[in-house]
């Protein structure tokens, strides 16, 4: 059960993309579970002490993009009208960065809801590494989600790569991620995990 306007938007996404032999997978929990028991079974007792299933499903996109390479986004992010990825795929195919694409977010750092990946990423390989060790309470809700596996997760973890490593991963524009006129993404309203410390913490963060 997902709300309407994410489901159109899904649906908008797999039309575009089908036109162009793109092969579109709607993860569940179960399909999660399942992949995981299959492909990396020393990661489930981590999962399943998650608190929040935010975790669990932020902790997911990673192995997956790993394991299978190709494009992640969350349900809350369409595609805009029938405008498709192939032009971000040849830009990152023809850089010097081996294949991985991440947004630019404000006020810092990056957003792991739309993640472009090459199979067996090394940075993506570094995220799985490190998400055992984040796994621990950061002192509110919001903070711990942030921290563990989701954006600061990924951020703090870029910005531990060596230069070398750094050259390996994109960052993508707020041009072509989040403005009006030029994106190629629908941003809607999402953000289902957040509670009221949400705000405490983003206050904290811009303070």
């Amino acid at each position: 059960n997902i709300p309407k306007n994410w489901g159109r938007a899904f649906r908008n996404c797999v039309n575009v993309h089908a036109k162009r032999n793109w092969t579109t997978y709607l993860w569940t929990d179960d399909g999660i579970r399942s992949f995981l028991m299959r492909q990396y079974p020393e990661f489930l007792p981590v999962y399943d002490s998650y608190m929040y299933d935010i975790q669990r499903v932020d902790a997911a996109r990673y192995f997956i993009l790993y394991h299978y390479g190709g494009v992640y986004t969350d349900l809350d992010i369409g595609c805009l009208g029938d405008r498709h990825y192939d032009d971000l795929i040849q830009s990152l195919n023809s850089s010097k960065a081996k294949g991985a694409l991440f947004p630019l977010t404000n006020p810092m750092g990056f957003s792991n809801d739309v993640m472009f990946a090459s199979k067996n990423h090394p940075f993506l390989g570094q995220l799985i590494d490190n998400l055992p060790k984040k796994n621990r309470w950061f002192g509110l809700p919001y903070l711990t989600v942030l921290y563990s596996t989701g954006p600061m997760f990924l951020s703090l973890s870029y910005s531990k790569l060596s230069s070398d490593e750094r050259s390996q991963v994109l960052a993508m524009s707020p041009e072509i991620y989040s403005q009006s006129g030029t994106r190629y993404f629908n941003h809607l309203q999402g953000s289902t995990w957040w509670s009221i410390d949400a705000k405490f913490g983003q206050w904290m963060l811009r303070n």
